[in-house]
């Protein structure tokens, strides 16, 4: 059967879909453990602990100064990342959450990660300060102490790739657009921590699942348009008003505008040379026209041509003002915008001939004089009866009971 856009309640249809995978505030713990990571070793310190390193490699002590460090700094980082309390979550125990729940999850998922990295980079920075131009092995060393912080990444980096693969729906997209737009900017800090072959595997794992969330979002981005167009939800507007399917579509537009940059970045992985700005325009052209095509679809459920003439006009009028008011414009066009206003006047023009082309036709009352010559005004003197007169009131106010 065609496929039907999932959605979150119409209520949660005028939130911002981006800020809900934010909403949770970060435990105490975790607003400690952000404001702490910037200064992990005062930096006075650092050329005193090169020193000391260089001192005990030279006279042999190579393997103490090796297991001082390690288990030193192992010390002071394994307690910040326990403070997270990352769990390990299976793409069945993604597809079993509720979107409120993956939101916040993803919330959380975002803020651990960057933690999680700033921690780690800053490590990395320590250990080649430390050993700077030391006959040493500093890439084992950091593997070693970094052995629970690369846990918690590939903990990290699971859930990743479980929501990636997790069942698909149209609001999820919003969802992977954050993950993406995270590991891109974490992506430079993750070659840096990860730049040795001790730590290969979580480097391609890292890149491997930032090109996965690209993939999937570019996918499911570009498959609205089908969605849309397909949709068969059944909701009737027997007023002619705005149809549901119509606000749901512009809002999820509007909060792709919150997205434009990540989406450039998007279109810049898989339209290596094209304009970025272009590319979007091209998708958003085509998933309005799939709403418009669908809303002609749904049109044809109204046996009143009046009221489908209306429903048309109302809910393409609700497309092109809602443009017009967000950043839409810009991307769409002004072109766009008078085309689909012509349209809209064209299918008002059409409901003011069907609604009232009858009440018109009734109200005309002509009134021919006994020569056949003349019309008169008085009522009185035409010939036309009360019968007449009764007759066509009647009519009258059929025709509006009906309209």
């Amino acid at each position: 059967s065609p496929p039907k856009l999932r959605w979150a309640s119409d209520g949660d249809a005028e939130a911002d879909g981006r800020n809900s995978a934010h909403s949770e505030h970060p435990s105490k713990d975790l607003e400690t453990a952000i404001c702490g990571t910037p200064a992990l070793i005062p930096s006075r310190i650092l050329p005193l602990l090169h020193s000391i390193a260089q001192k005990l490699v030279q006279d042999g002590n190579q393997q103490s100064c090796y297991k001082i460090y390690r288990d030193a700094r192992r010390s002071a980082l394994e307690p910040s990342l326990r403070k997270l309390g990352v769990e390990k979550l299976s793409k069945d125990d993604v597809e079993r959450m509720q979107s409120d729940a993956l939101e916040a999850k993803i919330g959380k998922w975002t803020k651990y990660l960057q933690i999680t990295v700033k921690l780690l980079a800053g490590e990395r920075k320590i250990c080649d300060e430390v050993f700077e131009g030391i006959s040493f092995n500093k890439d084992q060393c950091f593997t070693e102490l970094a052995r629970t912080g690369v846990a918690v990444a590939k903990t990290l980096l699971s859930f990743g790739d479980a929501v990636a693969k997790s069942k698909r729906s149209s609001e999820k997209l919003f969802v992977l657009l954050d993950m993406y737009e995270v590991m891109h900017e974490v992506r430079s800090e993750v070659e840096v921590i990860f730049q040795d072959s001790f730590c290969s595997e979580m480097r391609e794992a890292a890149l491997g699942l930032m090109k996965l969330l690209a993939q999937t979002a570019h996918e499911m981005f570009v498959d609205f348009e089908e969605l849309v167009e397909k949709d068969t939800s059944k909701t009737n507007v027997h007023d002619g008003t705005v149809h549901p399917l119509t606000i749901r579509v512009i809002n999820h537009v509007k909060f792709l505008f919150d997205y434009q940059s990540t989406l450039k970045l998007l279109f810049q992985e898989f339209e290596t040379g094209s304009d970025t700005e272009s590319q979007l325009a091209v998708v958003l052209t085509k998933i309005m026209q799939a709403l418009q095509n669908n809303l002609d679809g749904k049109s044809n459920q109204y046996k009143d041509p009046a009221l489908m003439s209306i429903f048309l006009a109302n809910n393409i009028h609700y497309m092109v003002s809602s443009v017009r008011r967000s950043e839409a414009k810009h991307i769409l066009g002004d072109d766009w915008i008078q085309i689909h206003r012509r349209i809209v006047q064209q299918h008002a023009k059409q409901y003011k001939m069907v609604a009232w082309g009858k009440a018109v036709q009734t109200l005309s009352i002509q009134v021919a004089s006994s020569s056949g010559t003349s019309a008169s005004s008085d009522l009185s003197s035409s010939g036309v009866s009360r019968a007449m007169i009764k007759e066509r009131s009647t009519a009258m106010v059929a025709c509006c009971v009906n309209f």
